[in-house]
């Protein structure tokens, strides 16, 4: 009986986290690769959960158990009508939220089953708590067996599921588990009417208990599992933002997260509750050093930081939950508002923050919960209970005065002295890193051993950490959608061509990526045309491949994945068209805002500003209407790579004329692209060049021009002209072991840039 009752909950809990990654990969091209695809995504899955368990809860306490096995067992066929998986035909909205839209579509593929899976664990130890089983008292392990069986499948796809079968295969095998879950249920319901306890025939809410559950304990269970579900999402959201929307990197922070609930409700505490809570201020502090010194592109320090962070924040929250679970009587309330507190996690990070937050703030304030939720090493004296309540709130303050006071005058000295500074550089920069980074931290770890104090401390620096770096620059907008943080800065600077006058620069950053600016004289700002600069600079590739595609008397249609400023509408002459692809609404109201940009302004090309996907809007272009297709949204943020695919760059050729081009800007700090693009280009007889532009000198730099690389494909060496043969530009060709992406295969890890 222990067997089945373990291999059933072990497969619903496998069926339950394949189909996250798999249905929300399938349904991410259809959103442009956003990191919020999966969180959004979570929020549902998470919201499922709880009806699951609500439902469970439900039938065990209004039904006795004979009863509730058989209304069960009905419920378990009506997935049947929804499966195999097949995604709904209708596309997302391209000006509202997508995120209804979603969530509507996550409900008509997967909802049903999702509902069934979910209230299988708390359903079967209920029922393996009703028998004579002599472990039958403390059924709590079996979650064990559940998350066990979670974390396996969330392993299992993207290394062995997503690279060995296609997604049409991956659905109709999901539905044949879904077949033997079926058997294993039926099984385990025949077992329980063979060894039920005669006494839990009655209804179990009948029972009485000596235990009781007060509103403290249900609001402190639920708040204890709130945390690590934010918390995973916001390292989860970290990492996909600044690498790639796929599911290796959305199942690692979701393992951790089942990874600390096996340990922590696990007989025996392979990592206990003290040790975690020593650990965990240690990792959090580093945490403070990073977002306070502004490491962002160190990914071989970052990623196991942050996923350390997560790991013990997490045990931390987990074990105090293993540590407080009640008796079996109240089994299903406890799941239910463990449900819950994951829920309102998901929800807070997906929806709320982005609508209250014009910053990512709601992962910092996950790490200082979770330093807030760690049980107190020292108690207050019950005479000094208001002093040190009172402490807990002035220390922290005070330390945050002190830091803000530290920066400022850094900053007045770094002004004021200039050239003339008695420092050197690198002296000056030590004692920046000292006094306004390890200082505060150093002050902040004494207050280790009083959780409110050490919480507190820490959500300041955090809070700090977020704006710390924006004096620098002067912050004109900022705005938060479902595709990230971005933000329009206005920066005064020195006129390269006459050092005695000043230009303005404007950035559009979508996070800590710039996505193209421009600069001009403020008193020239609407009559001035301006210049490509930035990645599209006239003597950078960009430059010479426009100079290929007007030497073809034929081109006059342009396509381009990526709005940003608008930089290359600058390429534009008379006569052409320019059809800009842009996903984010937000990114079109500020490119066209002419007094940030004014790039779509003063082209000469006519202009179509399409709102979608890129893949999917372009699929319905015209074939063969466009010379040139420009694919500009792989700069270091989430990388859609449903771009990137064999597919996707045969649906680009199909829109191609015959002499077409197709440049790739692949420019990326944390991804080579290089490798699966010269895969897909032998894979498909294209020829390929690319130029790695990457050291302009100070001069070039300070014209505007950055470092970049770019990739050209043709169907022929005809259609790039001159363009091989001319200095910087080199052929591309795979390598052994280069792998072309596919839709149904994309292997993150090969071309991520470890060592930068």
């Amino acid at each position: 009986m222990l067997v089945v009752y373990s291999i059933t909950i072990f497969l619903s809990a496998g069926l339950l986290f394949l189909v996250q990654p798999m249905i929300a990969k399938l349904l991410l091209p259809q959103l442009g690769g956003s990191p919020s695809v999966w969180n959004t995504s979570m929020v549902f899955f998470q919201a499922v959960l709880l009806a699951g368990y609500a439902y469970a809860h439900g039938i065990s306490r209004w039904f006795s158990v004979t009863r509730a096995c058989l209304l069960h067992t009905v419920v378990l066929l009506v997935p049947i009508i929804s499966l195999p998986i097949v995604l709904p035909e209708w596309q997302p909205p391209t000006e509202a939220s997508p995120i209804p839209w979603l969530i509507g579509a996550l409900a008509v593929t997967v909802g049903l089953p999702f509902f069934v899976l979910s209230s299988t664990g708390p359903l079967i130890q209920r029922w393996f708590a009703t028998t004579s089983h002599p472990s039958a008292s403390d059924p709590y392990f079996l979650y064990a067996a559940s998350n066990t069986g979670s974390l396996l499948a969330l392993l299992a796809y993207p290394f062995l599921l997503e690279p060995l079968l296609p997604a049409s295969v991956q659905t109709i095998a999901w539905s044949a588990g879904y077949g033997l879950f079926l058997l294993g249920m039926m099984v385990a319901a025949v077992f329980l009417f063979l060894h039920r306890r005669p006494a839990d025939v009655q209804t179990p809410s009948s029972a009485s208990t000596g235990q009781t559950v007060t509103t403290r304990d249900r609001a402190l269970w639920v708040l204890l599992a709130f945390v690590p579900s934010s918390l995973m999402l916001g390292v989860t959201n970290y990492l996909s933002t600044d690498i790639a929307a796929v599911p290796m990197l959305w199942v690692i922070p979701l393992a951790i997260y089942l990874l600390t609930f096996i340990l922590a409700f696990a007989k025996r505490q392979f990592v206990p509750l003290r040790s975690a809570s020593k650990i965990f201020p240690i990792i959090a502090m580093a945490l403070v050093a990073t977002f306070l010194f502004g490491v962002l592109h160190r990914i071989t320090l970052l990623i196991p930081l942050h996923l350390m962070g997560l790991f013990f924040g997490a045990m931390v929250c987990h074990s105090r939950l293993a540590a407080l679970r009640p008796e079996p009587s109240h089994l299903t309330e406890f799941y239910l508002l463990i449900s819950l507190g994951g829920v309102c996690g998901g929800v807070f990070n997906a929806i709320v923050s982005p609508l209250v937050f014009n910053v990512v703030l709601e992962y910092p304030i996950a790490i200082a919960l979770a330093c807030l939720l760690r049980p107190a090493t020292i108690k207050a004296v019950a005479s000094n209970k208001h002093l040190a309540r009172l402490l807990d709130l002035a220390l922290p303050v005070s330390l945050l005065a002190l830091l803000l006071g530290i920066q400022q005058l850094l900053r007045w000295y770094d002004f004021k002295a200039g050239d003339a500074t008695p420092l050197p550089v690198h002296w000056f920069n030590l004692l920046h890193i000292l006094l306004s980074i390890g200082l505060p931290i150093f002050v902040t770890f004494l207050f280790v051993n009083r959780p409110i104090r050490f919480a507190l401390a820490t959500a300041l620096l955090l809070f700090v950490a977020t704006f710390s770096h924006e004096p620098f620059q002067l912050i004109i907008h900022r705005e938060r959608t479902f595709f990230g943080v971005y933000s329009v800065e206005m920066i005064p600077m020195p006129d390269p061509d006459e050092p005695t006058k000043s230009i303005v620069t404007v950035n559009l950053l979508h996070g800590t990526t710039l996505h193209g600016f421009q600069r001009y004289r403020t008193a020239d700002r609407n009559q001035e045309v301006p210049v490509p600069v930035g990645y599209h600079h006239r003597e950078g590739p960009l430059g010479r491949v426009f100079d290929t595609f007007h030497a073809n008397p034929s081109a006059e249609r342009v396509a381009v994945v990526g709005l940003g400023a608008g930089t290359v509408a600058a390429y534009g002459k008379p006569g052409q068209t320019f059809s800009f692809y842009e996903i984010d609404p937000a990114v079109v109201r500020m490119a066209k805002n002419e007094g940030w940009f004014t790039y779509l302004k003063h082209c000469r090309a006519r202009l179509e500003l399409i709102v979608g996907d890129g893949r999917v809007m372009l699929a319905k272009a015209q074939d063969h209407s466009y010379g040139l297709i420009i694919l500009d949204a792989f700069s270091s943020d989430a990388i859609p790579a449903h771009l990137l695919t064999k597919q996707a760059i045969e649906l680009y050729l199909a829109k191609l004329s015959d002499d077409g081009l197709i440049a790739c800007n692949i420019t990326n700090r944390h991804v080579d692209l290089r490798p699966i693009l010269a895969a897909a280009a032998h894979d498909l007889n294209l020829v390929a060049i690319e130029r790695r532009d990457l050291s302009p000198t100070p001069e070039e730099t300070l014209r505007g021009r950055q470092p970049t690389h770019w990739i050209v494909f043709a169907r022929n060496d005809a259609a790039l002209g001159d363009m091989p043969n001319t200095p910087g530009w080199a052929r591309l060709l795979a390598r052994p072991g280069d792998l072309a992406w596919t839709d149904d295969f994309s292997d993150i890890l090969s071309v991520l840039v470890w060592i930068d």
